[in-house]
């Protein structure tokens, strides 16, 4: 009885697996090489009316979150001009903006008397 299988030798299977591992390893890593965050306001901050928070500049900033008590916040994004979106403006302590910029940084802001921030915080994924 004579079978006629195509067999790849030992050394070429874990070749061929060696060479899958390293491309996916490899897009995985490219995928996300350009990820960046930053906290830029944290560790429990008292401002008075009017207290800013300004993160770095990045590329393709989506997301912008602020955490506090008291009083209310407001959140917006600015281009490298400071030309800015219309503020986001909350009272229960919590926001999360998914405003969209393709240079410029992420604005934090107090709008009361008293407000104590827990952070603010931004990224670009």
């Amino acid at each position: 009885m004579t079978q006629h299988m195509s067999r790849v030798p030992r050394a070429g299977r874990l070749r061929g697996l060696l060479v899958a591992v390293l491309a996916s390893a490899m897009f995985v890593a490219a995928a996300h090489a350009g990820t960046w965050s930053q906290t830029y306001v944290s560790g429990g901050q008292e401002w008075g009316d009017g207290g800013i928070g300004l993160s770095a500049f990045n590329e393709g900033i989506g997301y912008n979150q602020l955490s506090w008590s008291y009083n209310a916040m407001r959140s917006t994004l600015c281009n490298a001009s400071y030309q800015c979106y219309d503020y986001l403006t909350e009272w229960d302590g919590w926001i999360q903006d998914y405003a969209y910029i393709t240079y410029g940084r992420a604005k934090c802001n107090s709008y009361g008397s008293y407000v104590y921030v827990y952070h603010c915080h931004t990224n670009n994924y």
